[in-house]
């Protein structure tokens, strides 16, 4: 009875360590964990929208900064053919059939929250009280809310999607994909700010891939 024991512990192991290896595999250009790659099949017309500013703390550079490393992201997957326009303006020879909007409802870079003491790393830095209570984390967050529509009637093609990116000193340690910040962003380089805008970013466009429905794939 033990050598079946055996060989089911050990089939077990090997299943465990293959999907530790999946999960954790280091994620390179331009594998972002958003889809299947490569990706060699039928693409899809798509514009992406200006981003609306619905928050004090971010300006339209910031939006437009944001929009451009979306493209870009987006663009890497192989999906999508991007416009910038969208049917009924002059000279528009391939129209997007889809259009995705975005409204930016918080952009901040640094909040005050928790505090890293007992069990959160505080040290002899912060002083005698700090060493107990320990220092203020900076927590930084940026939330979208996203929708793709047809772009003729601007109908939904899917349900408006709420998504946030967020980051603190404590967890800035691992950061998504190797693509530079735009020049509006780099302020925020090495803070959790960038880790908070990339989670964002590629967030979208995971749900991008996800709400485009398969019948626009025809190009």
């Amino acid at each position: 009875m033990k050598k079946p024991i055996c060989f089911l512990v050990m089939c077990c192991l090997i299943c465990l360590s293959a999907g530790c290896a999946s999960i954790f595999r280091p994620k390179t250009a331009p594998d972002l964990g958003i889809g299947p790659l490569p990706y060699t099949g039928l693409k899809a017309r798509i514009a992406v929208g200006d981003f609306e500013i619905s928050t004090m703390k971010a300006t339209n550079e910031i939006g437009l900064a944001l929009r451009e490393i979306l493209i870009n992201v987006l663009t890497s997957t192989g999906r999508f053919i991007i416009l910038n326009r969208i049917p009924g303006q002059a000279q528009q020879e391939a129209p997007a059939e889809l259009i995705v909007s975005i409204n930016l409802v918080d952009f901040e870079p640094q909040a005050s929250g928790g505090r890293s003491g007992i069990g959160g790393g505080g040290g002899v830095s912060s002083g005698a009280l700090g060493g107990l209570l320990g220092r203020s984390l900076n927590n930084a967050r940026v939330a979208l809310d996203v929708r793709i529509a047809d772009a003729v009637s601007l109908r939904p093609v899917s349900s408006i999607m709420h998504i946030k990116g967020q980051a603190s000193d404590s967890n800035i340690g691992s950061i998504y994909g190797n693509w530079a910040l735009a020049k509006e962003l780099s302020v925020y380089a090495h803070t959790p700010m960038e880790k908070a805008i990339r989670i964002s970013v590629i967030e979208t466009a995971r749900y991008v891939i996800d709400g485009v429905p398969e019948r626009f794939y025809k190009y």
